[in-house]
């Protein structure tokens, strides 16, 4: 006997049914499941402007990044700049408000300083390595990688392997302030005497009159060099302030250098040391 055409389309109902029934028992999916989120997620920080170039200078370099800049811009780097050297000829003047984060090497090349931070302006550093800057050919040589006149803060940066005659690695001037956070590390750089100021001091760092430096999360300031006073850190009338995760330690200097009002107990005898304030340049008169 054949099936009337009515009951192949009963039967066809019936087994739709079944199957959405089946369905219906697997039960709702997982909340989240339907769109994998996206494990990198996007960058937490948007940048306003972004280096596309490793030269020193130029369209897409940082340096003309910094020049175009707004007060209060982030700059960042293009994925084909991240993790590259950016070699520098001179150093890049910071004069207003700025963020400046990426994973690159700024390299002096034992020849110039990295960066100088003007009075007034407030910079933040993220993520980056400055290294084997020089102040020794410039007046005398304050900031072998920074020369902060300005608020600064550092955040995940290293400092290495930089010189000067005062501030192996940053020089912190009259009313500035400097913030080293998270894992950032002064580390390697050394002060060297010179035979005009003769100098040699804070081989990390030097703090001037009332200049603060402030040593916080993870920071440290170590293994660094001064060939005459204070091997990690020379304080000249400011001040300084160290919470109980940073660290000042494995400093060394040739000459007075130690833990004194101002250093943490418990260190090396060559890490900290306060003393007399180094005399502004004498302008030459007619």
């Amino acid at each position: 006997m054949k099936l009337r055409p009515v009951r192949w389309t009963l039967l066809l109902a019936a087994l739709l049914l079944v199957l959405a029934a089946c369905g219906d028992m697997a039960g709702p999916e997982e909340p989240g499941t339907e769109n994998p989120p996206d494990t990198e997620g996007p960058n937490p920080i948007t940048a306003d402007i972004t280096v596309t170039s490793t030269a020193d200078s130029g369209e897409g370099s940082l340096r003309a990044a910094v020049a175009a800049a707004a007060a209060g811009n982030i700059i960042g780097f293009d994925d084909t700049v991240s993790g590259q050297t950016i070699a520098l000829a001179s150093n890049i003047p910071l004069t207003k408000e700025l963020t400046i984060s990426g994973d690159v090497t700024l390299d002096g090349g034992g020849a110039t300083n990295i960066f100088s931070v003007s009075e007034g302006a407030v910079v933040t550093l993220q993520d980056m390595t400055l290294t084997n800057g020089s102040a020794l050919n410039i007046p005398f040589g304050l900031g072998g990688a920074i020369f902060n006149d300005g608020n600064l803060t550092l955040e995940a940066v290293t400092v290495s392997n930089s010189v000067a005659n005062i501030g192996g690695g940053i020089f912190t001037d009259v009313d500035a302030t400097t913030t080293l956070k998270g894992t950032t590390s002064v580390t390697e750089n050394e002060a060297l005497r010179n035979e005009d100021s003769g100098a040699g001091l804070g081989g990390g760092v030097y703090v001037t009159n009332n200049a603060s430096l402030s040593i916080e999360e993870l920071a440290t300031i170590t293994n660094n060099y001064a060939e005459c006073c204070g091997g990690g850190v020379f304080i000249s009338g400011g001040n300084i302030g160290l919470d109980n995760a940073g660290s000042i330690s494995g400093n060394t200097a040739a000459n007075v250098s130690g833990n004194t009002a101002l250093g943490p107990d418990g260190e090396g005898p060559n890490d900290v040391v306060t003393g007399d304030p180094v005399p502004a340049p004498e302008e030459d008169g007619d």
